[in-house]
């Protein structure tokens, strides 16, 4: 069996995103929380823009990549073989927080791997 996964964790707080309980409860806790108070607890983001609305954005991005094993069935009786599986696929998850007069008044995610 050949197994091939390559993680990309772009931020230590995000890691386990779509495992970890209480994510919800801690980023709703930290409404009304100043830029650098969410650096502090989060980590510095993936990358910070200004939304349509002018209002400071932080992103923090989660994302892995992997292949499903790969198994070869050989039929001796056919003289062929069969390899099935070895996909890949990749899930990730985005964490948005929205400040608005240098404080966090919205937070949302975007992914196939948010299970907040």
């Amino acid at each position: 069996m050949k197994v091939v996964v390559a993680l990309l964790f772009v931020t230590v707080a995000l890691a386990g995103c779509a495992s970890s309980p209480g994510l919800k409860d801690k980023f709703n806790s930290m409404y009304l929380y100043s830029p650098q108070k969410v650096v502090n607890t989060m980590g510095y983001p993936t990358r910070q823009f200004r939304a349509p609305n002018g209002n400071l954005v932080y992103a923090y991005t989660q994302s892995k990549s992997a292949k499903t094993s790969e198994h070869t069935y050989n039929y001796s009786a056919l003289n062929t073989s069969t390899t099935v599986g070895g996909k890949s696929y990749t899930k990730s998850c985005t964490v948005f927080f929205e400040f608005y007069m240098n404080e966090m008044r919205k937070w949302s995610s975007q992914g196939n791997s948010c299970h907040l």
